[in-house]
């Protein structure tokens, strides 16, 4: 029997509980052995204005009648008791049992959040009886996945997987409602078999929740209680939340609290007593300082989010489970803006899609970031942040379901200069196996790491001074009393060298026979798009003058004289002035300083194995980058010379957040497709260090993966590996990939003194 209670005083009839206190209704719940309690604080109902009354007192103007409140009474009911059966948030520890995100993703963004949706399914690793099994799903808020499951193509497409990655081996059964089990096994096609079986309910086996968490949106994520989970590492409780993709941990400190120009180091609880920590934030309010941006910012911002489809627990650690691959990326922003936190970078989709962990997050930016000025403020501490990012990874990662020894670190634009640098760092050695390059930059002759007194003589000193510093008895104390905002405005960008993260000039790109500094070799993928600079400045519409356009976007004269001297290379008649400077600004600020860096990779063996590749059939533009709109298809054409695939433009299709990030329509029946076989190549860099996914993995994946089964498996298609004897990158296409040379404007770059050899040769 129900009881209801408000102080200690039970209740039979619900509509005497009904008080005017203040502005909201606070419910818990208790259990009296068989008996549930709704335990009611005093608080407000909802009821219209002119219902509201103090008790005894009937509303002006309207009677309250006994059959108005007793509908109350029922509504309000139904909503306790919905509140009741909401579990609070589960920890692995709690459960017993680690857990498996399984949801066949084919990335449709325009269904993901309907009815049509393909079902969702969570798995409990631990060998559970029947009856426990039950009870854990409910400690999720979940239920055994009913019988009809089985005939769901998409978990049957998921238990092929799990098969074909080894977590679990044909013959293995699982729990389902109804105290019923369902066995698994291999088809000769590699294709999982799934049939309900004969099963005491005493044995114990893992079992299959149903996973009913929403979808999440950049504008919109539901962190209820409901959904919320806990995983522990290392003496610290992580909690955080799932949705319809994986398991999400936003915005948890990686660094312990770090003063103003020292260098970070990795959470370990002791510095603030916290070992419980709150990964709930929907926001980037926890960005590093920086300006342009409409969102709070603090200085203590070095967090991170973690995005993955496993939570294992103790005891699946300790038998060996498979582990995930890593995916940590740097954020771009020109050392100045940006944050892991933006939804641009949200790492659901790669989670869930790719079966890999995602790690997204902040560093310092800007001169609270960078600023190296004398032997106290030594400068790279945002640097500092990515490795130290890197050892929390070693530390924490095992218990959000990551393999620590298949670490692949990714960035863009200044992210991707970031992983330059970590390839060039003794202290990064050892923290990542695998390196990405979007739209880096070149280590040519014109590149240079300063040294910490080469930074004081010119731009760090200018700051030091703006700042009214540069006269203090002790430059450090005067900048520590500095307020945050002074920061801002004059900002010192240049990562240098420190002596303890970057030792030389630059990344050695010699021979190793030769190379006197230090690289981390590991594979490395490089990447450019086609048209990258015209996001940061193009020329006038309609302007005709050649010469003038040059100047307008800031190309040097002594490149602008090569152009006009040799109209053969530079055919200004035929692309027409706004194009070809677009052309001529990216070959020398980075197409051509790219494709030499991913030639030298190759040719003087630095890396053990190098990819590379290139946008120059189709893009998505961030929606709020771009300013000239000049990189987004307009009217429906797709065309790629309809419109410029400029820098930032990889994003969306690695991220595939299009759809929960912008709500941006397909542009056509092909950009799905298109997208699928990007985000494929890259998760399989990611997962084996080869760009090209087997026949074999894919096939296990099933029909969501048949776009990039049937675009990149062929000969002609397959992404390779660049090699002095093969010189080819991969150029994706919406319809058709192909691999291209790699000297994209090989001509242009030549005459421009940056040939696909300048590099190489140095």
């Amino acid at each position: 029997m129900a009881y209801f209670s408000r102080n200690g005083v039970m209740f039979h009839h619900l509509p005497q509980l009904v008080r005017i206190v203040d502005e909201r209704i606070w419910s818990s719940c208790s259990q009296d052995g068989n008996n549930t309690l709704l335990v009611i604080e005093t608080g407000w109902l909802g009821l219209p204005p002119d219902v509201q009354h103090s008790p005894g007192a009937p509303a002006k103007g309207r009677r309250v009648t006994s059959t108005m409140m007793n509908l109350f009474a029922l509504a309000l009911l139904a909503v306790l008791f919905y509140a009741c059966n909401v579990q609070g948030a589960a920890s692995v520890s709690s459960l017993g049992s680690g857990v498996r995100f399984l949801y066949q993703n084919d990335l449709d963004w325009a269904r993901a959040n309907s009815a049509a949706r393909q079902a969702g399914y969570l798995i409990l690793t631990t060998p559970l009886t029947a009856q426990d099994a039950a009870t854990k799903c409910t400690a999720l808020n979940e239920a055994l996945a009913p019988t009809s499951a089985l005939s769901d193509a998409g978990l049957q497409a998921q238990m092929s997987y799990a098969l074909f990655e080894q977590s679990y081996a044909g013959g293995q059964s699982f729990w389902v409602a109804d105290r019923r089990a369902f066995v698994v096994t291999a088809g000769n096609d590699g294709i999982a078999a799934i049939a309900l079986s004969q099963t005491s309910v005493e044995t114990k086996l893992p079992a299959l929740c149903t996973q009913s968490a929403p979808w999440n949106f950049a504008n919109h994520t539901d962190t209820s209680a409901q959904w919320q989970v806990a995983t522990s590492s290392n003496g610290v409780q992580f909690n955080g939340f799932r949705d319809a993709l994986s398991f999400r941990f936003q915005a948890l400190p990686y660094a312990n609290p770090t003063q103003r120009f020292t260098y970070s180091s990795v959470y370990d609880g002791r510095s603030t007593g916290n070992y419980s920590i709150s990964a709930l934030e929907r926001t980037r309010a926890k960005q590093c300082p920086q300006l342009g941006s409409d969102t709070a910012y603090t200085e203590e911002c070095q967090v991170a989010n973690v995005f993955t489809p496993y939570l294992p627990s103790a005891s699946d650690l300790s038998n060996g489970k498979p582990l995930k691959p890593v995916f940590v990326f740097i954020h771009g922003g020109g050392y100045r803006s940006g944050s892991g936190l933006d939804f641009t970078f949200d790492g659901g989709n790669m989670a869930s899609r790719s079966d890999v962990v995602v790690v997204t997050f902040n560093y310092r930016l800007g001169t609270l970031g960078y600023l190296a000025y004398n032997d106290q403020i030594r400068g790279n501490y945002g640097l500092g942040d990515v490795v130290t990012m890197l050892r929390w990874v070693q530390k924490y990662i095992k218990e959000f379901g990551g393999d620590p020894n298949k670490v692949t670190v990714g960035g863009q634009s200044a992210g991707a200069q970031h992983v330059e640098s970590l390839l060039a760092s003794p202290a990064a050695a050892g923290l990542f196996q695998r390196a990405m390059i979007f739209s880096g930059a070149a280590h040519d002759n014109a590149f240079v790491y300063p040294t910490i007194q080469q930074a004081r003589q010119g731009a760090a000193g200018n700051v030091v001074k703006s700042l009214g510093c540069d006269t203090a008895s002790d430059v450090l104390d005067c900048l520590r009393g500095k307020s945050i905002s002074s920061f801002l405005q004059n900002a010192y960008t240049s990562i240098v060298q420190d002596g303890t993260f970057i030792q030389s000039p630059k990344l050695d790109m010699r021979p190793a026979s030769r190379a006197s500094g230090h690289v981390n070799r590991v594979p490395v993928m490089w990447g450019t798009l086609r048209d990258e600079q015209a996001s940061f400045h193009t020329p006038n519409p309609g302007e005709t003058d050649f010469v003038n356009a040059m100047k307008q976007v800031g190309i040097q004269s002594n490149y602008s004289d090569i152009v006009l001297r040799d109209t053969n290379t530079f055919p200004v008649n035929e692309y027409g002035v706004r194009n070809m400077t677009n052309t001529i600004k990216t070959d020398i600020y980075i197409r051509c300083g790219i494709q030499a860096m991913a030639y030298a990779s190759a040719l003087n063996k630095v890396f053990p194995k190098v990819y590379s590749y290139w946008h120059d059939q189709r893009s998505i533009q961030i929606p709020n980058y771009d300013p000239f709109y000049v990189c987004t298809a307009q009217n429906g054409n797709l065309s790629p010379s309809s419109y410029y695939m400029c820098h930032s433009g990889d994003l969306i299709p690695i991220f595939h957040t299009g759809g929960s990030g912008f709500r941006l329509p397909y542009r056509d029946n092909n950009d799905l497709a298109w997208m699928a076989t990007v985000i494929d190549q890259f998760s399989a860099f990611i997962r084996t260090g080869d760009p090209a996914p087997s026949m074999e993995y894919l096939s296990a994946r099933g029909a969501a993966y048949a776009s990039t089964r049937a675009r990149t498996t062929s000969s002609e298609a397959r992404w390779t590996q660049l090699t002095a004897s093969d010189q080819r990158q991969v150029s994706f296409g919406p319809v058709r990939q192909k691999m291209q040379t790699v000297a994209q404007k090989g001509d242009q770059c030549s005459a421009l003194g940056k040939g696909i050899d300048y590099i190489a040769r140095l």
